[in-house]
């Protein structure tokens, strides 16, 4: 039983660690990130802010963890701001 807990633990933590969800100051910035990442071949959603994280714009673009750097880097290179990028 014990065993079955533990990996059902590690299964959420794995989960957790797949995607990452980028912050923004604005709506525009969301809207434009979403529209450069998918451009570029990545997969990328819009999703509400969630609750317990503040945000001045209601809306996130939920990443693959692994695409984050690329994600970074093409956002960057088109003066896309970003307020935080954090792992769900």
């Amino acid at each position: 039983m014990a065993d079955d807990f533990a990996e059902h633990q590690g299964d959420q933590a794995q989960r957790r660690l797949e995607h990452a969800v980028v912050l923004f100051h604005s709506t525009h910035h969301a809207l434009r990130a979403e529209s450069l990442v998918c451009a570029a071949g990545l997969k990328a959603e819009l999703v509400p802010v969630p609750r317990q994280w503040s945000s001045d714009c209601g809306v996130c673009l939920r990443i693959r963890a692994e695409d984050r750097d690329r994600v970074e880097e093409i956002l960057g290179a088109h003066h896309v701001e970003i307020a935080d990028i954090r792992d769900l």
